[in-house]
């Protein structure tokens, strides 16, 4: 069954949800501040099912970043979700000119969406370096 699949610009309201998937996923939770104007939030029937954010450089990459899915959701409309946010995030990065699009991901269901849409593995191991300052 072909499921009512939609994508929206994410909301200050969407946090709250973030929140409750981060803490149910055991996952840091990044703060407001930190989050990319360019945010998604892809619903099914309604049932908000996953976000993420585009982040636009000052060149001609782009990242996609803190990509989560909302675990009480289906697998079915976990996957239908992500397919819809990594082709509508390809095509907004092709019409703003991106030649590069990059995401780090160690969950494999994320890993099997994005290759679909053709994302390539550099390789296994790689370590996130970061710093708050």
């Amino acid at each position: 069954m072909d499921l009512k699949v939609i994508i929206d610009c994410f909301r200050p309201e969407d946090y709250e949800d973030i929140k409750v998937w981060c803490e149910k996923r055991s996952c840091p939770l990044i703060s407001t501040e930190s989050l990319s104007e360019t945010g998604f939030i892809v619903k099914v029937r309604e049932e908000k099912i996953m976000a993420g954010w585009f982040y636009h450089t000052n060149s001609n990459i782009a990242w996609l970043e803190f990509v989560i899915t909302n675990p009480d959701s289906s697998s079915e409309n976990r996957h239908q979700a992500l397919d819809l946010f990594f082709e509508t995030t390809v095509n907004y990065a092709k019409e703003c000119g991106i030649k590069n699009l990059f995401a780090v991901a160690d969950d494999n269901g994320i890993i099997e969406r994005m290759q679909k849409q053709n994302f390539n593995v550099s390789n296994n191991k790689v370590f996130i370096l970061g710093r708050s300052l």
